[in-house]
């Protein structure tokens, strides 16, 4: 894999220009703020910590760009894409400098900081800014490039290159649908209930979307749809060398669903046959599937038909 030169100015620069413009914000309101801002609510939602603008800064700066590059370098030296590296720690460091500006933004005019009650309305902020920060990390950082690879042992192509299968997790199913009821009856609750039932939502949505896949495979190559209308992913045709069959296991990715390590991504949530398809410009992709032979056999008709 080689990446270029301006992925790592985006994954270690840009949340460190993120944080220093949030810093400013706060610092530009340090007119309006009372001597000591809260920073810590107990669980009735009033607020029980406070601190000093400085210390209450450099506390930010800390949590926010700080722990990003540290999951960033870690990322960053496993190997996984740079896509990904930025979009973690740019939507890391959107998640804390708009939970700053939220919390403090709502304690501009107060004499005294020890009125100011917990909205469930910052933290619906902070993960809005979060999932803009992940898209704008994403999107503005050029893609790795890859030698790719080839199959050790192609399956024999099978006379059909249409084939269709069912990837499903049942207990993946089940915890995202728990997760999600408890999150929408929390919705209904006053803070923090509220506040723990956004973050349920949004932990549980994409739970249930990568809980189901179906993949197809047909003239146009691999395509892999998930339970809801996003995301969906494809592997065009040009761009597939072969498919081959393996078993692995869940240990082998470092868990369980849609996992990214160096030796390639995989779909995985069982142990068992996989099938591996090969691609000419990304690490193989390893889908553990019911049939996965006859997955592997159609993939090479297409490409023998093609």
């Amino acid at each position: 894999m080689t990446r270029h030169p301006r992925a790592a100015w985006i994954v270690f620069g840009l949340p460190v220009v993120i944080g220093l413009a949030g810093i400013a914000v706060v610092w530009s309101w340090s007119g309006d703020l009372p001597d000591q801002i809260a920073r810590h609510w107990g669980g009735s939602g009033v607020a029980d910590g406070y601190s000093s603008l400085p210390v209450s800064l450099m506390t930010t700066l800390a949590v926010g760009p700080g722990i990003a590059l540290l999951v960033g370098a870690v990322v960053w030296a496993l190997k996984a894409p740079s896509r990904l590296a930025a979009a973690l720690t740019v939507g890391l460091t959107s998640f804390v400098i708009g939970l700053d500006l939220a919390t403090t933004g709502a304690q501009r005019g107060l004499d005294d900081a020890s009125g100011v009650e917990l909205s469930g309305w910052w933290f619906v902020a902070a993960i809005g800014a979060a999932a803009v920060g992940c898209a704008v990390g994403g999107l503005l950082t050029p893609r790795d490039r890859y030698e790719g690879s080839h199959p050790d042992d192609p399956v024999p192509a099978a006379a059909s290159a249409d084939w269709s299968g069912v990837v499903r997790s049942d207990i993946f199913l089940g915890i995202s649908g728990v997760v999600l009821l408890a999150g929408v009856v929390l919705l209904f609750l006053p803070a923090p209930g509220f506040m723990i039932g956004i973050i349920l939502v949004v932990t549980g949505l994409p739970l249930l979307a990568t809980a189901w896949w179906r993949v197809t495979v047909d003239q146009r190559g691999v395509r892999l749809r998930s339970l809801a209308p996003w995301p969906v992913w494809r592997v065009g045709a040009d761009r597939i060398t072969g498919a081959e069959v393996t078993t692995i296991g869940p240990g082998e990715f470092g868990g369980w669903g849609v996992r990214m390590t160096p030796r390639g991504t995989g779909v995985v949530y069982q142990c068992g046959e996989a099938v591996v398809i090969h691609r000419r410009d990304a690490r193989p992709l390893f889908i553990v599937i019911d049939d996965a032979r006859g997955a592997a056999a159609a993939v090479n008709a297409q490409l023998r038909a093609g």
